[in-house]
């Protein structure tokens, strides 16, 4: 085997592990040699139970890195790989900062008792702490315990099928431990579902047992980043491109070509020719309509999205054919967010779902749309023209107000159920 590195995780974040060793070899940079590297780089170090009972505990000889304990270098614990431990790591009655990150706590199963609890992570009239990117998993008591604890920060763990996934962690500490850093918490294993906007966080909280009330508000579906986003700059000519915010793609289609489902597409001001189709669920964002035009080719529509879930905003769309079946940006998808788009008269033609009045269940959200009227800065609400089939149930299929003229404007309603957001 090789040698733990503390940046492994951040330089290979597709690599895979067996819980002792990674998949793909660690690049040593600035070698002599081109070709020196560590073909085993250590995932976690082996390592005994942890015991610190108060501030002066916080020594190397228990598993603490660096720091001073102080709130900007704080103690420091990580690399540390405790299976089969009848304790994982304790610490109490302490005042210093202390972080416990990168760890592994396997199949603890102590006596429950104070120093010797059953737990992977027990924190006993503890404060000033922050665990974070830890897995904690299979342990015969709570994943984590927090007795008489406060100012604790608990986000970016595992926690897999502690207690037999019936008792997760347990906070019986103060009102002002934290189970999320206000956007993501933690996965567990017990508590992965529904997802139904696809953003990587579980739609309900996750209530921690204990007598505090505490939650995870954010819990994850994964850990890291759950999806990926891809920039483009049509400013980078020269390459090379690979979608990173220092190598953005010059192209829209470059990006959703290498995107998968859920991921994001920034995209920096500019004109970018090219028509856009996307067949999974993806959220593009402009950097504003008055910067960020998508020209389409004049042979169809400009922009399609064929996926639930997927959203558009900040971009000005020109240049559709000049067939009234062709549009700006064409969704054939459900539960979709359209928003801050501009166009010309002829060019914003929204089609908004292209089935059979029977068919459509969407709950769309559609808002802050605008055309420009024959290319004057003057913004107009955008109408909404349906045909009659469908006029009398909007409201089963819309959460947004909706205004219809029949009278100023050509109906381009048609047998086929077909909505068109026009002006």
């Amino acid at each position: 085997y090789g040698n733990y590195w503390s940046d492994y995780r951040e330089r290979y974040p597709e690599a895979t592990h067996n819980y002792t060793a990674w998949d793909t070899a660690y690049v040593i940079d600035n070698s002599v040699s081109s070709k020196a590297q560590d073909s085993h780089p250590l995932v976690w170090i082996q390592h005994d139970q942890v015991r610190i009972n108060g501030d002066d505990e916080f020594i190397e000889d228990n598993g603490v890195l660096f720091g001073n304990g102080s709130s900007t270098n704080p103690y420091t614990i990580m690399a540390w790989n405790i299976t089969g431990k009848d304790c994982g790591m304790y610490i109490g009655n302490n005042t210093k900062h202390f972080v416990i990150t990168d760890c592994y706590f396997n199949n603890v199963s102590g006596s429950g008792e104070e120093y010797y609890w059953n737990a992977g992570i027990a924190l006993s009239t503890a404060e000033n702490g922050t665990v974070v990117l830890n897995e904690i998993s299979h342990n015969t008591g709570p994943g984590m315990v927090l007795k008489g604890s406060k100012t604790i920060m608990v986000n970016h763990n595992k926690f897999i099928d502690n207690n037999g996934a019936s008792v997760q962690a347990y906070d019986n500490g103060t009102n002002d431990n934290d189970w999320d850093d206000g956007a993501r918490g933690n996965l567990w294993s017990d508590w992965l579902t529904p997802d139904v906007n696809y953003d990587g966080i579980v739609d309900v909280p996750y209530v921690i047992n204990g007598t505090t009330g505490t939650q995870d508000n954010y819990p994850l579906t994964s850990i890291g980043t759950p999806f990926d986003t891809y920039f483009v700059d049509d400013d980078n000519t020269a390459g090379p491109w690979d979608g990173s915010i220092d190598k953005p793609f010059q192209n829209i289609t470059s990006a959703v070509e290498n995107a998968s489902a859920g991921d994001t597409i920034r995209v920096y001001g500019g004109q970018y020719n090219e028509d856009v189709v996307a067949d999974i669920t993806l959220k593009f964002i402009g950097n504003g309509s008055e910067f960020t035009t998508i020209n389409g080719t004049g042979t169809g529509d400009v922009v399609v999205i064929n996926e639930d879930w997927s959203s558009i905003t900040g971009f000005s769309i020109n240049n559709r054919s000049g067939s009234l079946i062709d549009t700006g940006v064409n969704i054939m998808a459900n539960n979709s967010t359209i928003k801050k788009l501009f166009g010309t008269f002829k060019d914003l033609i929204l089609e908004y779902i292209k089935e059979s009045p029977d068919a459509i269940k969407n709950k769309n959200i559609i808002f802050h749309i605008c055309v420009l009227k024959h290319k004057f800065s003057l913004q107009r609400e955008l109408k909404l023209e349906i045909n009659e089939e469908l006029e009398n149930n909007l409201d089963e299929f819309f959460n947004v107000d909706y205004r219809v003229s029949r009278d100023n404007l050509k109906s381009f309603s048609n047998d086929q159920g077909w909505i068109f957001f026009h002006q």
